[in-house]
């Protein structure tokens, strides 16, 4: 009798064991991603949502900190009455609101491109899509610091055959608050060459083939 309860007991400490052996071996598939994983897809996300010219404060501030501060060039665009001149040709956006009025000018571009470049019956077949590429070769992440090379482009497609886009290229600084949201960016590229290619963009010529669609 006593030696059944003892194998019983046995029995159940291995369960035991078995059942924490397994919550570990689970918790250790899936770790939580480090500092630095999680800085880079913070970056990642700011580069989509600004090109998806993203007008959620909820959304923007998973990635940005509320105090959050963005300092760039003035451009033709320019929809922000938040924005405090730095200099002649500098700005600075402040908070999730300085982003949205940024981003609202930036569709607001987009939208004026696609009128400018309308079919002969008024409407365009896509609207523009507007990009941020990162060159993986170009990053420079230390610390909280994360320094790259990106590339922009504006794309839309035409009478469902022609490819039309322009592109332009500039480096972004991102300085990383504790909890890996961005506190601050720096965000530089030639507006010059920017606003010519969006005025090339608004003429009628710059159509290419399109690539063929999947």
């Amino acid at each position: 009798m006593r030696r059944k309860m003892y194998i019983k007991h046995l029995q159940h400490v291995a369960e035991k064991l078995k059942d924490r052996h397994d919550e570990l071996n689970s918790k250790m598939a899936a770790p939580p991603p480090d500092g630095y994983t999680r800085q880079r897809e913070t970056a990642r996300r700011f580069f989509e949502m600004r090109g998806e010219c993203i007008v959620n404060q909820a959304r923007w501030l998973e990635v940005v900190t509320p105090t959050f501060t963005m300092t760039l060039p003035t451009t033709p665009y320019d929809n922000c009455p938040n924005a405090a001149l730095a200099g002649p040709h500098v700005r600075i956006l402040s908070g999730p609101s300085g982003l949205i009025d940024d981003c609202l000018g930036l569709r607001n571009m987009l939208a004026d491109l696609a009128d400018k470049r309308a079919s002969p019956h008024g409407v365009a077949d896509t609207p523009p899509r507007l990009t941020f590429e990162v060159d993986p070769g170009s990053i420079v992440h230390v610390g909280d610091t994360y320094v790259c090379h990106w590339t922009g482009k504006i794309a839309f497609v035409e009478d469902n055959s022609t490819l039309v886009s322009i592109s332009h290229t500039g480096m972004a600084k991102c300085c990383f608050a504790p909890d890996h949201r961005i506190a601050s960016l720096t965000w530089r590229f030639d507006v010059l060459a920017f606003v010519q290619g969006i005025t090339e963009l608004a003429a009628e010529p710059m159509a290419t083939p399109a690539l063929q669609q999947h």
